[in-house]
């Protein structure tokens, strides 16, 4: 072979040797900042402001057979029992065992990782047990729908208000509107329907039947106190008229069932509307305010 085709080959083979270890340097560099873009990516969808968890769970002796990371949710009140319930047609629903106090609002959007825990067999859920290992307040907090049905919800104890939840926790003291704190057995109702402006001063309790969010019976009331001091015009007749401004509440055929003689109570009196009619189109749920009646004729 001649010393010109050798040189022209050897610079051949030189020129292809640099070009793949040129091109193998920018291999290296694009996949450095593709796992440079995907360890931001991961860092922005993480929880920014996470919540302090509690260090043990009631889950901690079952086996963890997932983990979820990142996840978009809602926290919903199922019976007395806070859940998250996954984004989606299909939601997931969760029962979680470290779900702070701060995160226990119904409707409050969140992100949140956690681990999955094992079912044993002989257990039926009616979600699935999940420790949290993150959780955050979503950027944006969706806007809580009014109550849909309250003859659907299970037996149990209810705080319904015409204003929705702020998200802060305890609200009691905190301008609701009017709220109906309840118990619920089957399709009767018990509760206390309040104008949180007066703290509770001008109350009713109402009784009756339940159909979708429309209560059908009776309601007592305390007048002459330090609240309402005279019962609503007209509502001693057969036409019902309102309790309050808003008309959530309509009374007829009042008649005075007793009285307070104690010192400088004489003129307080114990009410009894024989018809009554709530209308709860609108209200929004919310934590437990205070402990439901469950009786009002024996109050």
């Amino acid at each position: 072979m001649s010393n010109s085709r050798k040189s022209i080959l050897f610079f051949s083979l030189f020129l292809t040797l640099l070009g793949t270890i040129t091109s193998g340097k920018h291999v290296l560099a694009i996949a450095q900042s593709s796992e440079s873009t995907q360890r931001l990516t991961v860092s922005q969808t993480s929880p920014s402001k996470l919540a302090q968890l509690s260090s043990t769970c009631t889950y901690d002796d079952r086996k963890t057979v997932e983990t979820v990371k990142d996840k978009k949710g809602k926290v919903t009140l199922v019976g007395e029992t806070y859940v998250i319930v996954t984004e989606g047609q299909d939601g997931i629903r969760y029962a979680t065992c470290n779900l702070p106090d701060s995160f226990k609002v119904e409707g409050k959007a969140i992100t949140f990782s956690g681990e999955v825990k094992e079912i044993y067999p002989n257990e039926r859920w009616a979600a699935t047990p999940l420790k949290i290992t993150a959780i955050a307040s979503s950027t944006s907090t969706p806007t809580p729908t009014p109550v849909q049905s309250i003859q659907s919800l299970s037996n149990g104890n209810y705080t319904f208000c015409s204003k929705p939840p702020s998200g802060t926790g305890n609200q009691q003291g905190v301008d609701l509107g009017h709220c109906y704190v309840f118990s619920k057995k089957g399709n009767r109702l018990v509760g206390d329907l309040y104008d949180t402006k007066t703290l509770g001063e001008v109350t009713a309790c109402v009784s009756g039947v339940v159909n979708k969010r429309t209560v059908s019976g009776e309601a007592i009331e305390i007048v002459g106190d330090i609240g309402r001091q005279n019962i609503p015009p007209n509502s001693s007749g057969t036409r019902l008229v309102n309790w309050d401004n808003q008309g959530y509440l309509k009374v007829a055929r009042a008649t005075v069932i007793g009285r307070l003689n104690s010192p400088g109570r004489n003129n307080v009196r114990k009410v009894r509307y024989r018809s009554a009619l709530l209308n709860l189109n609108g209200f929004y749920r919310h934590n437990q305010l205070k402990q439901a009646p469950t009786n009002c004729l024996k109050r």
